[in-house]
């Protein structure tokens, strides 16, 4: 089949992405998570045990641990520990993304059991210096067999490609190719649409506290199969192997459940893209802004409705580029006005693509 030809140019900044023809089909099904959850941890030094802001937070653990939140603990400069009650699970995937429009970065050291407790671990970066930052987190874990419409898949790898935890909606297998120092292809088996027709996302992990940011650096489809390119690199923007998450959603909120949510949208910041890289749950227009350097408005009109997530991923660029959001997403009326900056490999801003994801609670 012939693949999705992105040819990403550094043009005074701006970057332009040659999309192929889409093709129909029906798309996968999904299974509904077993657990999932979401935070948005907006004080960059909170104290002790303090939940996480409860009109940015849900998850399973509402209705298995009633009245329980999310809490946070800062460990140290630019480290933070989540808790997310009622979660415990294996399998599962963690994304984050950093809230600062001060090129600030974020990744994940960890995520284990305590208890029933899901504890996961972020760590944030300017440069290469821990850093204090706001951040976005979601935990994501499913299981079992296709359940309603859409799809859904993700995996977590090691160093070497190694697949350490995945799942795909369909059912078939996914798998992780090392092609290099610093980058990996993913197949996403058999959620193929015949189009390029979803969002992805990606998030690097580090173990040792290592400065890594990944990112999706293009998309492909080869037969029934998704192919992903995802690259890692240090702080100075030089390809470095790293463990790593990354995910696949199509009509589906990122953690994976849908109905409810029933409000979610994703789009990427490519005019002319294709038209199934932008959805919205109530059958509205996403649109998006410019102001450039390197400055986005992702806008998702009328799905705006009580507590709401989103993750960003940058797509493709010169090495190390990387996005955010710039600041706290707001609701005006019920569209949804999301602020996303992008960055260089020395933290200036530049205009990037990238994809973006929204959801609501319900």
């Amino acid at each position: 089949m012939t693949p999705l030809r992105r040819r990403l140019l550094a043009l005074a900044g701006c970057l332009a992405l040659v999309a192929s023809t889409l093709l129909s089909a029906s798309p996968a099904h999904a299974a509904v998570p077993d657990v999932w959850a979401f935070a948005y941890m907006d004080n960059p030094a909170p104290a002790p045990g303090s939940v996480t802001n409860t009109a940015y937070q849900w998850g399973t653990y509402r209705s298995t641990c009633p009245g329980s939140w999310i809490t946070v603990t800062q460990i140290a400069i630019g480290k933070y520990q989540l808790k997310l009650p009622c979660s415990a699970s294996t399998n599962g995937i963690v994304h984050v993304t950093a809230v600062n429009d001060n090129a600030r970065y974020c990744d994940i050291e960890n995520w284990f059991d305590s208890g029933g407790t899901k504890v996961v671990t972020v760590l944030c970066f300017k440069g290469n210096f821990q850093d204090n930052s706001a951040f976005t987190m979601t935990y994501m874990r499913s299981s079992g067999g296709p359940v309603g419409g859409g799809a859904h898949a993700y995996v977590y790898s090691n160093m070497s490609g190694g697949v350490l935890a995945s799942y795909n909606s369909t059912g078939a297998a996914n798998s992780i190719t090392h092609t290099g120092t610093g980058t990996w292809t993913v197949k996403f088996a058999g959620l193929s649409t015949g189009g390029y027709d979803g969002d992805l996302q990606a998030t690097a992990v580090h173990p040792n506290d290592m400065a890594r940011r990944c990112r999706v650096d293009n998309w492909y489809f080869s037969g029934t199969d998704y192919l992903v390119p995802v690259s890692c690199t240090d702080s100075n923007g030089a390809p470095v192997d790293t463990w790593w998450t990354a995910s696949y959603h199509l009509k589906r909120s990122v953690f994976g459940a849908a109905n409810p949510p029933t409000r979610l949208a994703y789009q990427t910041n490519l005019t002319g893209a294709p038209a199934g890289s932008s959805y919205n749950s109530l059958g509205a227009s996403n649109t998006f802004g410019s102001a450039p350097p390197g400055r986005y408005t992702m806008v998702f009109p009328a799905v705006g409705v009580s507590r709401t997530h989103l993750q960003v991923t940058a797509l493709g660029g010169p090495s190390g580029y990387y996005c955010n959001l710039e600041k706290t997403w707001t609701i005006s009326g019920s569209d949804v006005l999301a602020p996303v900056i992008c960055f260089n490999n020395v933290g200036v801003p530049t205009d990037n693509l990238l994809f973006s994801t929204y959801s609501s609670e319900i």
